[in-house]
């Protein structure tokens, strides 16, 4: 029988009651925060093999001669490693979401406890107003999870196209013309280069400042 949890908010108050060794819990957050990075890329470099061995194979297969490819059909053989490619990619999306919760997750709990045992030390970057998207020689505040977010969906949609090629191949349900493709695929890269750039930003809860001349910012992220 499923449980029901009862869901709670819990006031900066009350969360103070409950850890009343501020550095020791404080201790903990860091380490499982950076626990979660870790794991982050270690999921990533995990995915990313599966998929590039899906991308090899398809290449592979649709580059090999003959009708055949190891008792199958080529078309058939493009349409499994197109499926497992698919799912493999869609998992690395779905997989960079959740990590991205369990991160976020513990940063605020840093964000929580930091006050009152260093200050505000992590929750404090330096004022990034100055920076511009034209300025390609210097920095800008990008979300790498964001980013691997968008590059998973883009990878999800190719992976679809090669899907619905090979099961036009198979069943031959409408004729594509190779301009379409090319219209396809390009108009696509330039939408996910454009996602990129405008929803791949890191959009902290800062406290708003219209100074230009402050040269650290503080994120205001606590619980409500």
């Amino acid at each position: 029988m499923r449980r029901k949890y009862k869901e709670k908010i819990i006031s900066k108050e009350l969360y103070d009651r409950a850890f009343p060794d501020k550095q020791k819990a404080l201790d903990y957050a860091l380490d499982i925060r950076k626990f979660e990075i870790e794991l982050y890329w270690k999921r990533a470099t995990y995915f990313w093999a599966f998929i590039a061995v899906a991308f090899a194979g398809y290449f592979a297969i649709l580059s090999a001669e003959g009708e055949k490819f190891e008792g199958i059909t080529k078309d058939h053989a493009l349409l499994i490693v197109s499926c497992l490619g698919f799912v493999f990619t869609f998992g690395w999306y779905v997989v960079n979401r959740g990590s991205k919760f369990w991160q976020n997750n513990w940063e605020r709990h840093v964000d929580m406890l930091e006050d009152d045992v260093i200050g505000p030390l992590y929750k404090t970057s330096i004022n990034m107003k100055h920076a511009k998207m034209r300025h390609i020689y210097s920095e800008y505040p990008f979300s790498v999870s964001r980013v691997n977010q968008i590059l998973s969906l883009f990878l999800c949609l190719i992976w679809i196209i090669f899907l619905l090629n090979s099961s036009n191949s198979i069943i031959g349900f409408i004729d594509i013309p190779d301009y379409i493709f090319v219209i396809v695929f390009c108009g696509m890269t330039i939408l996910f280069v454009l996602s990129i750039l405008i929803f791949g930003r890191s959009t902290p809860n800062i406290e708003k400042d219209k100074s230009r001349s402050n040269i650290f910012i503080t994120r205001n992220r606590f619980l409500e």
